[in-house]
């Protein structure tokens, strides 16, 4: 539903129970409901912050969910989580750099992760999170969560080498 029609349901008079509804997913023991629950988290941040992008409380109340799904247990909950950063972060750079605090020191964790996979789509996150293309600036503004050394590598990769991964999914809502 929020891939195709986010505006209906932020509008909807039942939005605040289906955010609690996605927290609660958090929790779950199964890790496919979990994964299910911050793509969707992911999808409506990248609505809020594509309509109504002056609304910061709410991108943060909403980051942070996918901040604590970088931490999950499931290698696959962490993945689609640094996805979902990373779509929003590429449909609205801006929006995303201004909450660097809250999620810097999550993806700089991850990008220590033990899985490949997880590894690799922090890379691709903190990329287009910090915007370590965009200047030395970025490169050293990230250095407060990342070292030099990953902040100047993760700079050189190509900006648009990952536009065949699943983030796509999520910036086609």
């Amino acid at each position: 539903m929020l891939r195709h029609n986010a505006a209906i349901v932020c509008a909807s008079p039942l939005y605040t129970s289906i955010v609690d509804c996605l927290k609660s997913s958090l929790n779950d023991e199964k890790f496919p409901v979990r994964e299910s629950s911050v793509r969707a988290l992911g999808r409506l941040l990248l609505y809020q912050i594509q309509n109504d992008s002056s609304n910061t409380t709410a991108h943060l109340a909403t980051l942070n969910y996918l901040v604590l799904a970088m931490q999950d247990d499931s290698s696959e909950v962490r993945r689609r989580a640094l996805s979902a950063l990373k779509a929003v972060a590429k449909a609205n750079p801006q929006a995303v750099a201004i909450h660097s605090s809250s999620f810097g020191p999550a993806l700089a964790e991850c990008l220590k992760d033990g899985s490949t996979p997880v590894r690799l789509a922090a890379e691709r996150c903190a990329l287009h999170s910090f915007q370590l293309s965009k200047g030395t600036e970025n490169v050293q503004a990230a250095q407060k969560y990342i070292t030099g050394l990953d902040a100047r590598r993760l700079a050189k990769l190509p900006e648009h080498s990952d536009d065949g991964e699943d983030s796509e999914d999520e910036a086609s809502s």
